[in-house]
């Protein structure tokens, strides 16, 4: 079990770990560490403290926060098995985040298009790679 303050610009709140959550995340508690706390606040009239269920490393900032995947796709230059090459990496790497492909016919009409609402993506490094090699590069955005 920890408790550790946490401090940003706006001051300082107590962080509580319990033992689970402590095993699995003492690695990233160094003194100024760049970190994202997730957990529940537990605000009574003493006292402001976070409940802690996880904790991050500030480098996957992106992957932990981002809520949506959105690739880009040039439907003139796309390869006729689009489909079927990404299947397998959206398999892979399900995750929370909502993916969306936005289809360019050049000179003609962009498509939106939304899977099935349970089919989420886990948008970290593997995923916008892998994505990018079908698509090509800077096809992929994060939100």
């Amino acid at each position: 079990m920890a408790i550790v303050q946490l401090e940003d610009w706006e001051g300082i709140v107590e962080v509580l770990m319990f033992p689970d959550t402590y095993a699995k995340v003492n690695r990233l508690l160094e003194a100024d560490a760049a970190i994202i706390v997730k957990g529940k606040l537990d605000n009574d009239e003493a006292s402001m403290k976070i409940l802690a269920t996880d904790v991050h490393p500030m480098e996957r900032a992106r992957e932990i926060l981002s809520r949506t995947v959105t690739v880009q796709i040039d439907a003139a230059t796309a390869p006729p098995d689009l489909a079927e090459q990404m299947q397998p990496i959206i398999d892979r790497k399900r995750g929370s985040a909502e993916i969306v492909f936005v289809l360019n016919f050049p000179d003609r009409f962009t498509a939106f298009v939304r899977p099935n609402p349970y089919v989420k993506v886990l948008p970290d490094k593997e995923l916008i790679e892998s994505i990018e090699r079908i698509c090509g590069a800077n096809t992929v955005t994060l939100q």
